[in-house]
């Protein structure tokens, strides 16, 4: 379904199979290639990483802080909610969550965090790539609604450290017939806490419901599966859960009860007899973000 053959090699966009003129920069198109030109590559990605990463991170920052810091001990967390708002913030929120193929032979999941289509995921979904596609799911179905296409924002040496990059989605996803799925420039539909959601932490047996795209559902539907925080492994700072975790579901989300921010799905911990998810939690993704932040202005980039 996402094999794209040729691209302009003029301004680097894809375009239809038999095109012989861009419909973008009018240029001639005299390529056909199974991997973008130059301009679209690791090099020219490269040279704007860590200014670019720095702005996204910022806007990610600020939103991870706000959801996992709103209201107070009285909120959500007692169950002081209205049920329909929640109900309505669970089916955007379905929507938040994205599958991601890269040219990098990996494929995973992620979660928009801003209206701008910042997508936060694992580092080892999105290594290697150059360019990655996102889709967006029907939030009733699960189906594949929306396709774009997103570079990767990879901060060095931290990404790898903490298994956390970003994307960026800069465009739409044209087949080879030149159709399209989706708006762009368009407002993203980003992750939202419900009311209330507070600093408490976790705790051992509090549910878990993980959202992502597993490879039992062929890297191709939305998949929900429940569990419980089974155990804190404190020495690497992550989560186990019982909750279904298998490839695929990298960088998806992963929410509480009351559809608070928990973390991030990253891998799968198989034993002789139950097989555990793992989850990067919240507060090891607000690290990421303070370092990045710390080394941005240590290096004298303006945030």
């Amino acid at each position: 379904m996402l094999k794209i053959t040729k691209y302009c090699d003029t301004c680097g966009k894809i375009v239809k199979k038999d095109d012989e003129f861009c419909i973008y920069c009018g240029q001639n198109l005299s390529l056909k290639e199974e991997t973008p030109p130059n301009k679209r590559g690791k090099k020219s990605i490269g040279n704007t990483l860590l200014v670019v990463g720095v702005i996204a991170i910022v806007l990610l920052f600020t939103t991870i802080v706000v959801i996992g810091n709103t209201g107070d001990e009285s909120g959500v967390k007692e169950g002081n909610f209205v049920q329909g708002q929640q109900e309505s913030i669970e089916s955007k929120n379905i929507r938040s969550v994205v599958n991601i193929i890269c040219d990098n032979e990996y494929s995973g999941s992620g979660t928009v965090f801003s209206e701008d289509g910042d997508v936060l995921t694992n580092n080892h979904v999105v290594e290697g790539a150059t360019y990655c596609f996102v889709t967006i799911p029907d939030s009733d179905t699960g189906e594949p609604l929306e396709i774009y296409e997103a570079n990767p924002v990879i901060i060095p040496e931290l990404s790898e450290k903490y298994d956390i990059a970003l994307l960026k989605i800069v465009g739409l996803y044209f087949d080879e017939d030149g159709y399209s799925w989706g708006t762009y420039p368009n407002s993203f539909i980003a992750f939202q806490a419900p009311p209330g959601c507070s600093d408490i932490p976790s705790k051992l047996g509090d549910s878990v419901r993980i959202f992502g795209y597993p490879s039992t559902s062929h890297n191709y539907n939305l998949t929900v599966t429940d569990g419980v925080i089974s155990n804190f492994d404190f020495e690497s700072g992550y989560i186990l859960t019982s909750a279904k975790v298998d490839s695929g579901n990298s960088g998806g989300l992963a929410i509480d009860q009351y559809g608070c921010f928990v973390g991030i799905p990253s891998a799968v911990l198989t034993g002789d007899y139950q097989n555990f998810g793992v989850l990067i939690p919240s507060h090891v993704i607000t690290e990421f973000f303070d370092e990045v932040s710390y080394e941005a202005t240590s290096s004298g980039i303006k945030k």
